[in-house]
């Protein structure tokens, strides 16, 4: 039993040592973290409207927004990226799935799929709903962009609404050690017993073939989703299909219920 106690101890006494580690490393990003630049760079992405943007979502394109939060400012200072979250966009998904998730119809027929904190787990909501939504929460300073994922197979897609599937009872991140590490990608290894937002998408886009089998999801941050933010473009490791840039999307005056 000694033996065991030591061993306990000094396995507990080096994981402190590896987080103190990947903390410092953390920090070390953040400190040139520059919110006005950030803000600036932001501004300056191309806009598009909301209608325009509607009439072209597909399943799988991504979303980002920057969220006006404290753990959202504390997120984008930490990954140097203005955007603190990632969603997924689904269009005209299989009935069985919005009524696996419990969800209501949609006149647009595009959803939104994300894990989050919100409800501690994963979610489909319409996206006219959800951008309503966090409009409303986040204030005037909300800025919203999506990136179209265009040229992927059949079998990809299908993939991608399995996943949806099996992701349904998944539980938003436990682990606050594998979220710090994936900010400097320093897990080392995929781990879905519980995810944080980012990491369900890439996960999602792992298991569809559309990111290289050595991409470790748990390391993907809403950074790496970013063409602008991020020092090595998830879109630009694509295996099939292609990721545009991300545009801004206007999406003032967004009601619902719509009128």
């Amino acid at each position: 039993m000694p033996t065991m106690m030591n061993k306990i101890k000094q396995e507990l006494k080096e994981a402190k040592k590896d987080m103190e580690e990947v903390v410092k490393e953390v920090k070390k990003e953040a400190k040139g973290y520059c919110p006005k630049e950030n803000a600036k760079k932001a501004e300056s992405i191309p806009q598009i409207g909301w209608q325009e943007a509607l009439k072209e979502h597909a399943t799988g394109d991504i979303i980002m927004h920057h969220g006006t939060g404290t753990n959202s400012r504390n997120m984008q200072k930490a990954m140097g990226c203005y955007y603190s979250h990632t969603a997924m966009l689904l269009r005209s998904p299989p009935k069985d799935i919005l009524q696996l998730y419990k969800v209501e119809d949609c006149p647009s027929d595009t959803y939104v799929w994300e894990v989050t904190a919100q409800v501690k787990g994963t979610r489909i909501v319409p996206w006219l709903k959800w951008i309503a939504a966090e409009t409303e929460r986040n204030g005037d300073k909300y800025i919203y962009v999506w990136r179209h994922l265009t040229g992927i197979s059949s079998q990809a897609q299908a993939t991608i609404y399995t996943e949806v599937r099996n992701l349904e009872s998944l539980e938003y991140e436990k682990s606050q050690m594998q979220m710090i590490k994936a900010l400097v990608h320093a897990n080392d290894n995929d781990d879905m017993s519980s995810a944080f937002c980012s990491e369900g998408v890439a996960h999602i886009y792992k298991k569809a073939g559309l990111l290289p089998s050595a991409v470790i999801t748990s390391n993907q941050t809403t950074a790496d989703f970013s063409h602008y933010y991020s020092n090595a473009d998830l879109g630009d490791q694509l295996q099939q299909g292609s990721l545009a840039p991300e545009v801004r999307v206007n999406v003032k005056n967004i009601q619902w219920p719509p009128a």
